[in-house]
């Protein structure tokens, strides 16, 4: 069941929570009764020529996903035992194409959650007022320091990055749950002293969000994996997930409905990245769901939309334009 957020916070996090709830009026959420959840977090579009930067999320009951890691390991084993990592930008070595469409039935069989990728115009330069933090309780003057002397741009996408999961820890997982954050490796991360910074930035805006008791929070990133692979191997989904939309975003996505808002591919774009995509958006994920949300620039703020493909998701209705 997805938690409403409460009316004093506005702007983008407010549309998609607003569509976020429409999606579990409709039966389109998966259960969340688990105490203990693991976070997967990567990224897209950081290139200077990139129209968007996509921001993915997946968010597993840890229980279940343990099935995962070892049918995951039995495949690397038998067919990817050369230590090669799967992701999006890797998608023209077609061993890592068979090994991501394998890891993706994999996820489709034996993952339960939540998939949350978001694109973000880049003409959006301000999504949050996080870039530079005050003085607060519990926050040292060493900790602010390190935070506000972070590149404004390293900044504005680590505050975007922690108000979209403390948005998705607040409407979906239940009160007393334990939280691991896995992310991608980020420059966010590259010294104990920022990583600290982070742990309190995190706890400071989380507190606007969060109405309920949660447990433990721990942080970690791609660096804790070892030689099995066991987390690259899941930090490949919302790798792939923000690769292929932001790629299928950059090369242009055909509005075919104005009200709500659907967009449907065009010929032209990149076969691999769209098989990824559809991938996603398949009504055969059997405890997984996934969604695909567009924020865009306009006249009097910021318009947002779900991406759907619709013969794919068959009958089920798109979220309404916020």
């Amino acid at each position: 069941m997805w938690r409403e957020m409460h009316n004093e916070i506005q702007g983008p996090t407010h549309h998609i929570s607003q569509m976020m709830k429409q999606a579990d009026d409709a039966n389109r959420l998966p259960s969340f009764k688990s105490d203990r959840y693991t976070i997967f977090s990567d990224y897209s579009g950081q290139h200077k020529t990139s129209r968007y930067q996509t921001y993915s999320f997946l968010i597993v009951n840890r229980n279940i996903a343990d099935t995962y890691h070892y049918q995951a390991r039995l495949y690397r084993l038998d067919n990817i035992n050369d230590g090669r990592v799967v992701s999006h930008k890797n998608l023209r070595d077609n061993k890592r194409m068979i090994a991501a469409r394998n890891i993706l039935r994999l996820a489709k069989l034996y993952l339960s959650g939540t998939l949350v990728t978001i694109a973000v115009d880049n003409k959006l330069i301000r999504l949050t007022n996080g870039t530079k933090i005050e003085f607060a309780e519990g926050m040292d003057q060493g900790m602010v320091k390190a935070w506000n002397s972070l590149p404004a741009k390293t900044a504005e996408q680590t505050s975007r990055t922690v108000h979209f999961v403390s948005l998705l820890i607040s409407g979906l997982l239940p009160e007393d749950s334990e939280v691991t954050w896995i992310t991608d490796n980020d420059e966010i991360l590259n010294s104990k002293k920022r990583k600290t910074a982070l742990y309190k930035v995190f706890k400071s805006i989380s507190s606007m969000y969060l109405h309920h008791n949660m447990g433990n929070l721990w942080l970690g990133d791609a660096n804790l994996d070892n030689d099995s692979k066991i987390i690259e191997d899941i930090l490949c989904l919302p790798d792939l997930a923000a690769g292929s939309f932001c790629k299928c975003l950059n090369e242009g996505l055909l509005l075919i409905a104005t009200n709500p808002r659907i967009l449907m591919p065009k010929k032209s774009i990149n076969e691999k990245s769209l098989s990824i995509l559809h991938s996603f958006s398949s009504p055969t994920w059997s405890e997984m769901t996934s969604f695909f949300f567009v924020l865009n620039s306009a006249t009097d703020g910021i318009e947002s939309y779900e991406y759907l493909v619709p013969n794919l998701r068959g009958s089920t209705p798109p979220l309404r334009n916020s």
